[in-house]
Protein backbone atom coordinates (compact mmCIF):
# COMPACT_ATOMS: atom_id res chain seq x y z
CA UNK A 1 0.00 0.00 0.00
CA UNK A 2 1.13 3.53 -0.78
CA UNK A 3 1.69 6.82 2.02
CA UNK A 4 -0.95 8.51 3.52
CA UNK A 5 -1.02 11.45 0.89
CA UNK A 6 -1.47 13.51 4.38
CA UNK A 7 -1.28 13.94 7.80
CA UNK A 8 -4.16 12.24 8.74
CA UNK A 9 -7.00 13.83 11.26
CA UNK A 10 -9.50 10.54 10.89
CA UNK A 11 -9.22 6.96 9.58
CA UNK A 12 -12.51 5.15 8.73
CA UNK A 13 -13.00 1.48 7.36
CA UNK A 14 -15.92 0.79 5.19
CA UNK A 15 -17.03 -2.57 3.10
CA UNK A 16 -14.79 -1.31 0.17
CA UNK A 17 -12.37 1.10 0.99
CA UNK A 18 -10.03 2.46 4.05
CA UNK A 19 -10.86 6.78 4.07
CA UNK A 20 -8.41 9.59 5.36
CA UNK A 21 -9.90 12.81 6.39
CA UNK A 22 -7.24 15.35 6.51
CA UNK A 23 -6.42 19.07 6.17
CA UNK A 24 -5.96 18.48 2.25
CA UNK A 25 -9.47 17.07 1.72
CA UNK A 26 -11.22 13.73 1.78
CA UNK A 27 -9.07 10.58 0.43
CA UNK A 28 -9.82 6.61 -0.41
CA UNK A 29 -7.77 3.86 -0.34
CA UNK A 30 -8.99 0.79 -2.64
CA UNK A 31 -6.49 -1.56 -3.89
CA UNK A 32 -3.33 -0.18 -2.41
CA UNK A 33 -4.01 3.11 -3.94
CA UNK A 34 -4.49 6.28 -2.77
CA UNK A 35 -7.46 9.03 -4.84
CA UNK A 36 -8.70 12.38 -3.57
CA UNK A 37 -12.16 12.16 -3.64
CA UNK A 38 -12.63 15.87 -2.50
CA UNK A 39 -10.33 19.14 -1.33
CA UNK A 40 -13.09 20.22 1.17
CA UNK A 41 -12.47 19.58 4.62
CA UNK A 42 -14.53 16.72 6.64
CA UNK A 43 -15.45 15.44 9.40
CA UNK A 44 -16.71 12.07 9.38
CA UNK A 45 -17.54 8.96 6.88
CA UNK A 46 -19.91 6.16 7.50
CA UNK A 47 -21.60 3.46 5.15
CA UNK A 48 -25.51 3.46 4.89
CA UNK A 49 -27.17 0.72 2.96
CA UNK A 50 -24.94 0.43 0.82
CA UNK A 51 -23.18 4.17 0.48
CA UNK A 52 -20.77 6.13 1.32
CA UNK A 53 -21.85 9.35 3.37
CA UNK A 54 -19.71 11.93 4.48
CA UNK A 55 -20.13 14.96 6.83
CA UNK A 56 -18.43 17.84 5.58
CA UNK A 57 -19.33 21.56 7.38
CA UNK A 58 -23.41 21.93 7.70
CA UNK A 59 -24.05 19.11 4.90
CA UNK A 60 -23.99 15.47 4.14
CA UNK A 61 -22.85 14.53 1.00
CA UNK A 62 -22.75 11.07 -0.89
CA UNK A 63 -19.98 9.51 -2.21
CA UNK A 64 -20.66 9.20 -6.53
CA UNK A 65 -17.66 7.35 -8.07
CA UNK A 66 -14.91 9.67 -7.48
CA UNK A 67 -16.33 12.80 -6.47
CA UNK A 68 -19.33 13.91 -3.84
CA UNK A 69 -22.62 14.90 -4.29
CA UNK A 70 -24.90 16.50 -2.56
CA UNK A 71 -27.92 13.99 -0.43
CA UNK A 72 -29.97 17.38 -0.21
CA UNK A 73 -30.13 20.98 -0.79
CA UNK A 74 -30.81 21.79 3.33
CA UNK A 75 -27.81 22.88 5.25
CA UNK A 76 -27.94 22.34 9.02
CA UNK A 77 -28.06 24.85 11.48
CA UNK A 78 -24.45 23.62 12.71
CA UNK A 79 -21.43 22.15 11.71
CA UNK A 80 -21.70 18.57 11.16
CA UNK A 81 -19.06 16.18 13.24
CA UNK A 82 -20.05 12.98 13.30
CA UNK A 83 -21.97 10.88 10.70
CA UNK A 84 -23.47 7.24 12.39
CA UNK A 85 -25.40 4.67 10.84
CA UNK A 86 -28.43 3.66 13.09
CA UNK A 87 -31.28 1.12 12.30
CA UNK A 88 -30.77 0.84 8.54
CA UNK A 89 -33.04 3.91 8.27
CA UNK A 90 -33.15 6.57 5.22
CA UNK A 91 -30.98 9.68 5.78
Amino acid sequence: MSAAPAPVSRLVVTSKALWLISSQGLHRNQGGLWMRISDQPASDVAEHLGEVIVAAGRRLWRVQGDHLERMTGQESPFNLTRRVSRNQTKV
